[in-house]
């Protein structure tokens, strides 16, 4: 309360200050001072803009709509930073000199185009193959580092880019992506791999109405759904499943990949998007293999996208990665699954 109480009183002073500057402004001083051009017009916020003019000596304060401007003045110019704070659209530069005359012009303020990342897919890929990201500002002058390592850049819109990934220092940890254009940098938080996916056809995409090919429904394959529904998939098409609902029945509810080439007492990590119906569901996730199954721990799934993991040491020349949903009945939207080698 108090921290609102000071800052209400702050914009009635800055408020009660340009009132009194406004009846002032035929002072003196207002014939020497004068603003002949602003550059740039329409700058970013943060970015710094240059005042030429007569007179501009004489000037205490530089203000950008209400918020007061760092400036600095040499030789007949002042270069002040547009606060962070200021609008977007049009805005009154005021300059204010000694003898509170009020000179005054005015910009375009824009907001700085910092890119966002939303979407990576695949979430793993080996060097040579092609991965896609989605989000917002992504086409001015982009580069990317994979695990810093600079990538190349296939092609690039505002929100989408595509690039080839390339070979890193270490594929068995996962690799960050750092993605920079003209107005900043921006890293991954999610789980990528500059590895093979062991897993086919892990992006879901491929298959014919509630098929998933390279898959199966093992078990409650009646309430399993191909969905292409905005909010309920990660990228493109995704598992739309409903589980069983039993204590101790998590395979009642079963989606298994097809078995995959493995190396006996090798690690490999599973990790896949995930988001449920409800902030208490619940899956893990359980092999398929010759030298018998493993099973992961349950995962608490709640209503936003998130990353689940499991890891497994192989028994098997070939497993197959399963998604136990049984024991609650909520459903879930499941997406880029994805198996490597650790």
């Amino acid at each position: 309360m108090k921290k609102n109480i000071i800052k209400l009183l702050s914009i009635s002073s800055l408020m009660i200050f340009f009132m009194f500057l406004g009846c002032e402004n035929n002072d003196s001083l207002s014939d020497s001072v004068a603003i002949k051009s602003i550059t740039p017009t329409d700058p970013y916020q943060g970015d710094v803009a240059t005042l030429k003019g007569s007179g501009l000596e004489n000037v205490n304060y530089v203000f950008v709509g209400l918020f007061d401007a760092a400036f600095t003045y040499n030789s007949g110019v002042i270069s002040f930073k547009v606060p962070n704070a200021a609008p977007a659209g049009k805005n009154v530069v005021t300059m204010v000199v000694g003898d509170k005359t009020r000179i005054t012009s005015e910009i375009t303020v824009q907001i700085k185009p910092i890119p966002t990342i939303a979407v990576i897919s695949p979430s793993a890929a080996a060097p040579g193959e092609n991965v896609t990201i989605t989000g917002t500002n992504l086409n001015n002058s982009t580069t990317i580092k994979v695990g810093g390592v600079a990538a190349t850049v296939i092609s690039a819109t505002a929100t989408k880019i595509v690039f080839t990934v390339p070979v890193v220092s270490n594929n068995t940890v996962a690799s960050s992506i750092a993605l920079t254009t003209t107005f900043g940098t921006v890293t991954s938080t999610s789980t990528f791999y500059a590895s093979k996916n062991l897993l086919l056809n892990s992006e879901l995409e491929l298959g014919t109405g509630d098929s998933f090919t390279n898959w199966s429904k093992m078990n409650g394959g009646a309430t399993m759904f191909a969905t292409v529904v905005s909010g309920e998939f990660y990228s493109g098409r995704a598992l739309k499943a409903t589980g069983f609902g039993s204590v101790g029945g998590e395979w009642r509810t079963q989606f298994g990949a097809d078995k995959s080439p493995t190396i006996i007492g090798a690690k490999y990590l599973v990790y896949m998007w995930i988001k449920g119906s409800t902030a208490a569901g619940s899956m893990r996730f359980s092999t398929n293999a010759t030298g018998g199954a493993a099973y992961g721990g349950a995962n608490t799934i709640g209503t936003d996208w998130k990353q689940v993991t499991f890891t497994f040491t192989a028994n098997s020349v070939a497993t197959g990665v399963v998604l136990d949903m049984g024991l609650k009945t909520d459903t879930y939207y499941i997406d880029n699954i994805t198996m490597v080698t650790q």
